[in-house]
């Protein structure tokens, strides 16, 4: 990107370099941030003064060209309704001059965020790079299409609703009904009323009638979660439901037919709910002919920093301020050390204290984060180097990650007893991509 100047061109670098004299220079930051264009570039600084600004129309039709991000300096002594006008007519940001460095800073690093999240891969809200959430999209989408029953597994916070709701977005029953129903959320004995509905009368306080959960979700999705909370005697009438659409609400003598896929989810041992007699087999069978199963965050680390930076671009607690701050390299550090037993929901909730907690400052550091991730992140995982050392500060984290891969690779073949295929199914990888990795890392 450059900077037009009455003809002359300054880098980027040079630019800034305004600001480095110090953080209230305003009279370099005047000199730097006035009239200008992008050129070839994704920013567009323009410097107008009044109302009827000819150049106005010109920078937006070159935003609308480029798809450059358009940012107005305006004096301080502008009405309101300028920046108002200004903003309906396509800025992206306004900034009043003079201003300090933060001020302009902060929308420098608005930009560069944002950039970086669309390198981000984000399909049904499931967001990550990883080579196991490729294959979970992919895998979405084939079978979205059927109406046969699906079974999601996975740990607390690992995504399984928006697994489920990708299901349905997927399906031909995307226009219909998606409901979903936490099954640990409902006492057991009010199950069955959830589910199944009532008829008027049908005992004490049934003063009308009521629907039920597959009524409500007819030609479309019921999403039924954390199914191993369900009691054995509701299983049954479920089964009886899934196998042939019908049933009847309690209090009733008319069976009823409804349309509806079922998508379950559990973070249980299933097979060792079975085993324990908690789970009906014969339920879990009719469930699991499609089943996909949801890696840990720990699973998948290298999808830690894009997630973290996904979840400060989209910050709820402060989204006006969320998408100018950043994190710093050893507070991502401790991100991806972090074991991380609640998952993705746990990582939300790290990242949206740390918002808070860091105020008016652009960056994020460790210091913002809850204790027990910088107390035991090291810990859990001690991210050695090659030669078992812990890595340095100041170590990169295309470095760092490089090293943790390795060691993760490394473990994964030891466990496997050296089968490279099996080693590949473990990790979520072709078995060729395994044997560049294995090559890159000089593993034997």
């Amino acid at each position: 990107m450059k900077i037009i100047k009455s003809g002359n061109f300054f880098s980027v670098d040079a630019f800034l370099s305004a600001f480095s004299a110090g953080e209230h220079d305003v009279q370099k930051i005047n000199e730097a941030a006035i009239s200008g264009v992008a050129e070839n570039g994704d920013l567009i600084l323009y410097e107008t003064m009044e109302s009827g600004d000819a150049g106005v129309d010109s920078v937006l039709k070159e935003k609308e060209r480029t798809g450059a991000k358009v940012v107005f300096l305006i004096p301080s002594e502008a009405p309101p309704e300028y920046a108002v006008s200004l903003e309906r007519l396509g800025a992206d940001a306004i900034i009043t001059m003079p201003c300090g460095y933060p001020e302009f800073s902060a929308v420098l690093n608005k930009f560069a965020l944002l950039a970086e999240q669309s390198s981000a891969k984000e399909e049904f809200g499931i967001v990550g790079n990883s080579p196991q959430l490729d294959f979970i999209r992919n895998f979405i989408k084939k079978v979205a299409k059927s109406n046969i029953p699906v079974l999601i597994e996975g740990e607390s916070g690992t995504g399984k609703e928006l697994a489920a709701y990708g299901v349905h977005k997927a399906s031909l029953r995307a226009d219909q009904p998606f409901i979903p129903v936490n099954c640990g959320a409902i006492p057991k004995e009010l199950l069955e009323n959830e589910f199944f509905g009532h008829e008027k009368g049908s005992f004490t306080g049934a003063i009308n009638e009521k629907k039920g959960l597959f009524e409500i979700a007819d030609k479309g999705t019921l999403f039924i979660d954390e199914i191993g909370e369900m009691d054995p005697s509701a299983q049954v009438k479920l089964l009886r439901a899934l196998e042939t659409g019908k049933f009847m609400r309690i209090g009733g003598t008319k069976e009823l037919k409804v349309d509806v896929r079922i998508v379950a989810a559990t973070n249980r041992d299933v097979k060792a709910e079975m085993k324990a007699g908690r789970f009906r087999q014969d339920l879990f069978y009719r469930l699991s002919s499609i089943l996909i199963k949801l890696p840990s965050l720990r699973d998948r680390r290298g999808d830690i920093p894009v997630l973290a930076e996904y979840f400060l671009s989209h910050s709820r607690v402060r989204p006006e301020e969320a998408v100018y701050k950043k994190i710093d390299a050893d507070a991502m550090e401790i991100l991806v050390q972090y074991n991380w037993p609640g998952n993705v929901r746990e990582l939300l909730n790290v990242v949206e204290r740390a918002v808070v907690l860091s105020e008016q400052r652009v960056v994020i550091t460790k210091a913002d984060f809850p204790p027990h991730l910088t107390e035991t992140g090291e810990a859990q995982f001690d991210g050695a180097g090659d030669e078992g050392q812990p890595l340095m500060q100041g170590t990169t984290l295309e470095v760092y990650l490089d090293a943790l891969e390795k060691k993760f690779i490394g473990a994964a073949l030891k466990r496997n007893g050296h089968d490279k295929m099996k080693t590949a199914a473990e990790l979520g990888i072709s078995i060729a991509n395994l044997y560049r990795k294995l090559r890159k890392y000089n593993i034997e």
